[in-house]
């Protein structure tokens, strides 16, 4: 009896490592040549949270697209290159199918030389989840928000969406700015919430995903 018990304790130990080390998939940001997101633009007054009664009405809403166009090797490392309207590079992502966990570069133009890579997103995200990156003055917090099972963006109802904020320190004003995303499962970031001025612009800004024709 005691060693059908060993048996049976060995077996269920051997599944559970075997499931945990399973190769992931990506499951909040779909990482596939040819997807695409196209995003809306809306402009707030500056830290006003996007408070709709202090949005500026005569300010031209713009349209941003971000389409993966391929993929690149740098360090040995397999990186989907993300790429603007006019097709500048703008980062590169991979993700970790061990840990389940999104890193991104971007390239600095001065030297011709990706950033170091920054953990941006998890694969596994309960709520109150936080994260560093960085360190010093350089030191950026990630935590999750909320939750939502079921949300509208722009009329289309998206599910399972994790709200994650970026709290990212500036020594100039001698406070956080905050930007928070909004990722839909198996669609990617549906919305973001950029805190003057961090959005190189007048005010706050929100984009919300208005197209995301997969693979196109």
């Amino acid at each position: 009896m005691k060693t059908f018990l060993f048996a049976m304790t060995i077996c269920i130990i051997s599944n559970t490592v075997a499931q945990t080390t399973a190769p992931q998939k990506p499951k909040y940001f779909p990482l596939k040549k040819g997807n695409e997101w196209t995003y809306t633009s809306s402009t707030f007054e500056p830290f006003s949270n996007g408070d709709k009664k202090k949005s500026y009405p005569l300010a031209k809403s713009q349209t941003f697209n971000y389409h993966i166009t391929d993929t690149a090797t740098v360090d040995h490392k397999k990186y989907f290159m993300v790429m603007d309207n006019d097709n500048h590079l703008i980062q590169i992502i991979r993700f970790d199918k061990v840990t389940g966990f999104y890193y991104s570069r971007i390239l600095l133009n001065d030297v011709k030389k990706y950033s170091p890579e920054k953990l941006f997103l998890k694969n596994y995200l309960p709520l109150k989840a936080s994260w560093t990156v960085g360190k010093n003055a350089d030191k950026i917090t990630f935590k999750v928000m909320a939750v939502i099972k079921d949300t509208m963006i722009r009329d289309v109802p998206y599910k399972n969406v994790i709200e994650l904020h970026e709290n990212i320190p500036n020594l100039k004003l001698d406070k956080i700015i905050v930007i928070k995303h909004w990722y839909a499962e198996n669609v990617g970031e549906v919305a973001t919430y950029i805190s003057y001025p961090l959005s190189n612009t007048f005010g706050d800004m929100k984009l919300e995903l208005s197209s995301y024709p997969e693979g196109r």
